[in-house]
């Protein structure tokens, strides 16, 4: 790109400018830029916007030295770049205070349709690091500061402080491997965020991970017997959170067979139920990925749904699904597994054995069991079933078949055992091989 000096009349007598200019032309139009005194300066500078110009006419990103290039150039300039359209007006927004961004990103993530459970949860965890770290803008944000406030974490909640009997957050010992990982991915999911949407030059936590991290209680399943003597015993067992046992049976049953999450149960009404063409339909608003879902509901239990609705309205909730469903499901495997011991406490040796079982134990060598371990049932069950997995996807809702495959389908023991048993007895073979002889 061309540099020139600019010449002009002062008190009748042309003279020429101290500093260097350019014409930058974007666009049709023309503007003139003054630069330095400095020739060499002016024409390196010049050509920087050359290639600016070059990448805006090709389509193409500037590369990365060029875009911290741009970083270096002070506000007014960068305005003036994107003023010219050479870049985003994001870009310039980047220099904004941090709250700002996190704030936009939680929008972009609830128009992007993540609920607003999640996306409060995501944005909290992005911004307690970067507020202990210290960031004020996008631009402070670095892999090695994050990761350190990252190692440091403790795990808060809220507690009454006996001083001043207010609700406050307080530290309890360090925040787990797991809780770690929840943190490093809400920061990672942000600068990502930032950075496509052109508010930063490149990703600075882009290869930030903690190795060697894994679920440390994974969720199991329940196998067929349990879920038979859980739901006897739930189907008379006394109100808990103001649910009877019968509802909560019912709302068992309905996520083992369907595989529905406690929030989309939560969120049916009796309209939601076509009891002709034993379906349920779940609206976009309320499913994981925002897409509207229509299940198949088993005749026998959509009898039961459909007796239970009998006297609510249309638009009424069909389920009363509390918040701690969790907590109340354990407890009621707690207490089912209590009622299975004792009904054998005449006799000594089944008595111990069945304490000593897993049976209806909440946590096991396989894992532990909770509201959403239903839903992990349902995959395990259609698997045992012999259900295609493709089938089995779209059942469970998934987008990847690994998905369905690596975390809703948990293999029972027993099988396990059998498909052992059923191998060669390698042992009995104590002959030589006979080699026939040819010709």
């Amino acid at each position: 790109m061309r540099i020139y000096k600019h010449n002009f009349k002062n008190d009748g007598k042309r003279q020429e400018s101290l500093k260097w200019y350019c014409d930058v032309r974007v666009g049709g139009k023309r503007f003139r830029l003054p630069l330095f005194e400095s020739k060499p300066q002016s024409q390196t500078f010049a050509n920087k916007i050359g290639d600016l110009i070059a990448a805006k006419s090709g389509g193409e990103t500037p590369g990365v030295a060029l875009q911290e290039w741009v970083n270096q150039q002070s506000p007014k300039m960068q305005e003036r770049f994107a003023q010219w359209g050479l870049i985003s007006a994001a870009r310039v927004a980047g220099r904004s205070s941090l709250t700002v961004h996190l704030d936009d990103w939680r929008a972009a993530l609830l128009a992007g349709g993540t609920g607003q459970k999640q996306s409060a949860l995501v944005h909290q965890r992005a911004k307690r690091v970067f507020n202990e770290a210290g960031f004020r803008s996008l631009s402070e944000i670095t892999a090695n500061r994050t990761m350190t406030i990252i190692g440091a974490l403790q795990t808060v909640v809220h507690k009454r402080n006996p001083k001043t009997d207010k609700i406050e957050l307080t530290q309890i010992g360090k925040a787990s491997a797991f809780g770690k990982l929840h943190h490093l991915r809400a920061c990672k999911q942000f600068t990502k965020w930032a950075y496509r949407s052109d508010r930063l030059a490149d990703d600075p936590l882009q290869h930030l991970e903690l190795k060697n991290v894994r679920v440390e209680t994974p969720r199991r399943a329940l196998s067929t017997d349990e879920i038979t003597y859980l739901l006897a015993y739930v189907e008379t067992a006394p109100e808990r959170w103001n649910v009877s046992g019968h509802e909560r049976a019912l709302v068992y049953e309905l996520a083992l067979s369907t595989g529905l999450r406690k929030e989309e149960i939560a969120s049916l009404k009796r309209t939601s139920f076509d009891f002709k063409r034993l379906t349920v339909k779940i609206k976009a608003e309320h499913t994981k990925n925002k897409k509207p879902a229509l299940l198949p509901v088993k005749a026998a239990l959509m009898d039961r749904i459909k007796a239970h609705l009998s006297s609510k309205l249309p638009t009424a909730k069909a389920f009363n699904v509390p918040d701690k469903a969790a907590l109340v499901l354990q407890r009621d495997l707690a207490e089912s597994r209590q009622q299975w011991i004792d009904a054998v406490k005449d006799e000594p040796e089944e008595h111990q054995a069945r304490h000593d079982s897993d049976f209806l134990k909440i946590v096991t060598h396989r894992g532990k069991a909770d509201f959403h371990s239903l839903r992990h049932t349902f995959g395990t069950l259609l698997a045992e079933s012999g259900v295609h997995p493709k089938v089995a996807m779209d059942l469970m809702r998934h987008s990847d078949i690994n998905l369905t495959l690596a975390l809703y389908t948990h293999s029972n023991d027993d099988r396990q055992a059998a498909a052992i048993d059923g191998l060669p007895d390698f042992e009995t073979v104590k002959e030589e091989p006979k080699i026939q002889s040819i010709g």
